[in-house]
């Protein structure tokens, strides 16, 4: 099946949330990002404000509809390692950081599916694409996963090197209802053991 017809399939349980990185934010001498770009993916918007410290938000397409921000998703370059970014929720904090660690992208893959059948969620999708961070092209896959208590998908998203296959770490994770945002974290925290 189509990721579009489950997406059509499902609509009245979740919000299909996607994001992409493209390339490291173009700063002045004032540290502020000069261009806004819009990126449109399914029918999801998120929009690249132009914000102080070289940090991107990325608003979510519900919240773009409402008007209601409280679950906006914030990247930013690491002020230690340029080639690092980190991904955190207003409501939940910390949720996950890009690292490059050693590891075999299938043998995550799996790991991570392990983890998941522990806590009784369903992977519904496996989404592999290329992508741009920092200035390299790095192969990307998105698990969704789809909470069936909650009724809620949200999407794991992991990079790897293109052509070797090392595996990079894992760079985000989605929910649409801020209320499953701790629970969330705190299984890529645990499952991120899994990976080390």
């Amino acid at each position: 099946m189509q990721w579009s017809e489950q997406l059509e399939e499902e609509q009245d349980f979740f919000d299909l949330i996607v994001m992409e990185v493209l390339n490291r934010p173009k700063t002045g001498a004032s540290g502020k990002i000069n261009d806004k770009l819009y990126i449109r993916e399914e029918r999801c918007i998120f929009e690249r404000k132009t914000l102080c410290n070289g940090k991107i938000r990325l608003l979510l397409p519900s919240e773009i509809e409402t008007g209601q921000f409280g679950g906006v998703v914030e990247i930013y370059p690491s002020n230690f390692f340029p080639e690092e970014y980190v991904f955190t929720n207003r409501n939940s904090g910390f949720v996950c950081m890009l690292t490059e660690q050693q590891g075999n992208l299938e043998e995550s893959l799996e790991r991570w599916k392990a983890a998941m059948e522990e806590t009784q969620e369903t992977i519904v999708f496996y989404d592999t694409k290329a992508c741009q961070l920092a200035g390299r092209t790095f192969g990307r896959v998105t698990i969704k996963g789809y909470d069936r208590e909650e009724r809620q998908c949200y999407s794991y998203v992991f990079i790897t090197n293109l052509g070797t296959e090392q595996f990079i770490g894992i760079i985000g994770c989605f929910a649409d209802d801020a209320a499953i945002w701790e629970n969330v974290s705190e299984q890529i925290m645990e499952s991120m053991e899994y990976l080390k």
